[in-house]
């Protein structure tokens, strides 16, 4: 006899309380880890190539004590757009080593 039993989903946290903003900030803490393991080892533009994607670029934006401010973009190619980086999909981010916490800035 096969027993099933429902595994509970994770849920993403609920930005609306203090509580839940914060552990956003982990889980993107989190995910940024799994990209590049050892933030204080970025030295400059760095490039993730996955085979079958677009190539994510980060870029270091500013680094402090406690904080680093990076970049992440990807550039296109095709004839309406330049391989500079756009409005969009730019995502600026600060990393708080300390706390290991990433908050989103823009």
């Amino acid at each position: 006899m096969l027993i099933s039993e429902a595994c509970p989903s994770v849920r993403a946290p609920d930005p609306c309380s203090f509580a839940g903003l914060m552990e956003m900030y982990e889980w993107n803490y989190m995910f940024l880890r799994r990209l590049c393991a050892d933030f204080n080892k970025i030295d400059g533009d760095r490039i993730s190539v996955v085979a079958g994607g677009m190539d994510l670029y980060m870029k270091m934006l500013k680094r402090d004590k406690y904080t680093t401010t990076i970049l992440l973009t990807h550039y296109f190619s095709n004839n309406c757009l330049s391989n500079e980086p756009r409005d969009f999909p730019n995502i600026r981010i600060r990393i708080y080593h300390d706390a290991r916490q990433a908050e989103v800035l823009s």
